[in-house]
């Protein structure tokens, strides 16, 4: 799953973790700018009368030669949709790409960003005028 948001872009799967492959599999959350995953470990622990049920989630991991070079492992499932609550919470605007341009630490991001609705947005004309929808 891949998360664009105004605090940052991450890259959501679940294998297991890299720091203990014979282990269960793990939400790993990875990010090309560790400021992003800062962010988002920031703003989790923001909410009121949170704590982190595995502390562990807040160590970033640096994988040097990784397309998604930060990452940090998820395994408690609360801890995960503590996650997706910050994330929620962080929407408070009304057009997405508008917000990236206001947002100095995305704003590096926005063409990236309009580039991929372009080309969804192209895929799905393509599609629904072939008659494949």
């Amino acid at each position: 799953m891949w998360i664009a948001s105004n605090i940052g872009f991450y890259s959501i799967v679940k294998k297991p973790s890299h720091l203990n492959e014979d282990g269960p599999e793990v939400h790993v959350i990875r990010a090309r700018d560790e400021n992003d995953l800062n962010r988002l470990l920031a703003k989790t622990s923001q909410a009121h009368g949170f704590e982190w049920k595995e502390a562990s989630v807040t160590r970033i991991h640096d994988w040097d030669y990784s397309d998604y070079r930060y990452r940090i492992y998820v395994e408690n499932s609360e801890d995960f949709a503590a996650i997706f609550d910050a994330l929620n919470s962080t929407i408070t605007y009304d057009n997405f790409k508008d917000e990236i341009l206001a947002t100095p630490h995305q704003l590096k991001k926005y063409k990236a960003y309009e580039g991929l609705w372009f080309d969804i947005m192209d895929a799905h004309r393509k599609v629904h005028s072939e008659g494949q929808a």
